[in-house]
């Protein structure tokens, strides 16, 4: 099954009809260098409204420091989230836990909710998950996601106190990208608020992991949701599975984007077909153990689905929370 990934734009196609009964169609170019990509217009088409300036980006982003480079040369298939007049702020297409500020100016044909595919240079990537670099070139992207891959399972530690803790992952497939690197498991020093520290003092907030894997995920239950409606039952829902509200708003900020132009989203959360494919060991044992793994289905129109019941255990002790999940595209 492919996955077709979504996007929600708020581009404007602005048709003018001329004298001579023509229309000027605006159309992109298939690839920008970053100085094409803000060069002013030679001339202003008649009949056309003055564009609003973009403000120029004010505020205090991420310290770019050699601790933080990254490299340079670098490509990426991101979704714009925002746009200054002199940058503009996106998330990666396939999930990663970062948001990334582009130094950059783009022209007016670029929008909020494009799915592009950039070349940057000068990148920086700090403990905060905060990426930053300058663009080098833009083009359209039509990449999409594969509902065969986990994407964005994150894995939080709570131990009672600083605990030396091991963690294995066992995937019935193949493993596609995680942060910090995963060798042979991951082995982390885990603090109460959740703070991890590997063996080079580098800290995290979470175990990041995406994978491919051979699961038949069940819908036999689950919600039918409107669009418009999933922040609202991703709180609720959340909640009862048993996120705290960091955990929630972080699940939330990263699906909701991809759901809630959809006029309904079909959604189960899945048990055994997700924990058997992803067998998770920890050490020490963990007194609370959270998992939730959500797959929806985009459709047009009401589905009737058996309701699905959501519970939690308790939590206490030391606490190992994952979420994560997949589109699922028949």
């Amino acid at each position: 099954m492919k996955t077709k990934f979504r996007v929600s734009s708020l581009c404007i196609l602005l048709a003018m009809m001329m004298v001579v009964s023509m229309c000027l169609v605006s159309c992109k170019n298939t690839e920008q260098t970053a100085s094409e990509a803000g060069a002013e217009p030679t001339s202003e088409p008649s009949g056309v409204g003055v564009v609003t300036p973009r403000e120029v980006y004010a505020g205090e982003w991420m310290e770019k420091t050699e601790e933080f480079y990254r490299g340079t040369d670098l490509d990426n298939e991101i979704i714009i989230d925002e746009i200054y007049a002199d940058c503009f702020f996106a998330h990666c297409v396939i999930p990663r836990p970062y948001t990334i500020k582009v130094n950059g100016v783009l022209s007016d044909e670029w929008c909020v909710g494009d799915q592009v595919s950039v070349t940057y240079e000068n990148a920086y990537y700090d403990k905060q998950n905060r990426a930053e670099a300058d663009l080098v070139t833009i083009a359209p992207s039509e990449l999409e996601l594969d509902s065969d891959v986990c994407y964005k399972p994150v894995i939080y530690l709570y131990h009672e106190e600083l605990t030396e803790v091991d963690v294995a992952l066992t995937l019935n497939g193949e493993l596609t990208c995680t942060y910090p690197a995963y060798q042979d498991g991951w082995k982390v020093h885990a603090m109460p608020d959740g703070t991890l520290t590997d063996a080079n003092g580098q800290t995290y907030n979470y175990l990041y992991w995406e994978g491919e894997t051979y699961s038949e995920y069940d819908f036999s239950k689950g919600f039918c949701v409107k669009g418009e409606d999933t922040a609202a039952f991703l709180e609720d829902a959340l909640s009862k599975l048993g996120l705290n509200r960091k955990e929630a708003n972080e699940f939330i900020v990263y699906w909701l984007p991809l759901m809630q132009e959809n006029a309904y989203n079909v959604i189960s959360f899945q048990e055994t077909a997700y924990t058997d494919a992803a067998k998770l060991e920890v050490s020490p044992n963990p007194d609370t153990l959270i998992r939730v793994f959500m797959t929806y289905k985009a459709c047009d129109e009401f589905v009737h689905i058996e309701v699905q019941e959501l519970t939690a255990p308790l939590r206490e002790g030391f606490t190992v929370v994952e979420w994560g999940g997949t589109e699922v595209v028949d």
